[in-house]
């Protein structure tokens, strides 16, 4: 099975806002970050109610953090963004964007970036498959992933799909 397709760099973008974000395991600080305000509001009714006295920079602290928290997903796209941008603009060697060429063969992944680079990759060595609503992430490394976009697929996508998934998971 092969493949073409470019990779933009909102692509690349997308993929570390995954990678930070929305992956599986970052869904514990998920939880967290939006418990927090309610968690503070709360620590603060129960010091009030002890009879002990915030003073004024707590309370100054606890009211940004209580007035920020919904806001936390947006301020952290835009932070990924922009940091995902400048790492484009200094790195343009790295060859993270551009043309890409994907063939999935009974042994390997092979990835071919800008026909300067060819990656094979034993099925062997992969860390695992994910996707989101936009991608699929097969991840070489717990932080390396190729990135192949679900809009590339005219057909075959659920060939390409229980393929990937099978064999990284027979690897597991």
């Amino acid at each position: 099975m092969k493949f073409n397709f470019e990779l933009l760099p909102e692509d690349f973008i997308h993929f570390n806002y995954y990678y930070g974000w929305y992956r599986p395991e970052k869904k514990k600080l998920r939880v967290i970050i939006y418990l927090y305000p309610f968690l503070a509001v709360l620590a603060v009714l129960a010091v009030q109610n002890s009879g002990q006295v915030f003073s004024i920079p707590n309370l100054i602290t606890l009211g940004l953090t209580v007035a920020i928290s919904p806001f936390i997903g947006r301020l952290y796209r835009k932070l990924i963004k922009s940091k995902s941008l400048k790492y484009l603009r200094q790195n343009p060697a790295a060859h993270i964007t551009g043309e890409r060429a994907i063939a999935l063969t009974e042994n390997n992944l092979i990835l071919s970036a800008d026909e300067e680079i060819v990656s094979t990759i034993k099925w062997e060595s992969m860390h695992s498959f994910r996707e989101d609503q936009l991608f699929y992430y097969l991840f070489i490394t717990s932080q390396q992933a190729v990135i192949v976009p679900k809009r590339i697929f005219q057909e075959k996508e659920q060939e390409f799909r229980k393929f990937a998934e099978r064999k990284i998971a027979a690897t597991k």
